[in-house]
């Protein structure tokens, strides 16, 4: 993106885009999918509705009530290759979410 420039906050390496991937969320337990082999960060964005996902980095899976919660219209960032790959997510309402993630390394 021009003008864009995500830096990490204790230097100024910069981060180079990935993969860019969208997955839905539904009422399963579900990790973040089609993590790219290099990926050390992502943005993460719900879809815009009324929906939320929850999500979860420790070894408890997510429900519709337990989690940190991701708004259809929140950003978040995630900055470690290990929380990527420890991420569940589920949706709290009673429709499906789509998320959209941009990989960075």
């Amino acid at each position: 993106m021009p003008g864009f420039t995500l830096a990490r906050y204790d230097d100024t390496e910069q981060f180079q885009p990935l993969t860019f991937v969208t997955q839905t969320i539904s009422t399963a337990d579900v990790a973040l999918a089609s993590i790219h082999a290099d990926a050390r960060g992502a943005i993460i964005s719900g879809d815009g509705s009324a929906n939320a996902v929850r999500y979860r980095f420790d070894a408890g899976a997510p429900t519709a009530s337990v989690g940190n919660r991701i708004e259809g219209t929140d950003t978040i960032i995630v900055w470690s290759r290990a929380a990527l790959l420890a991420m569940h997510l589920i949706r709290e309402d009673a429709a499906d979410v789509v998320i959209s993630v941009q990989f960075f390394k």
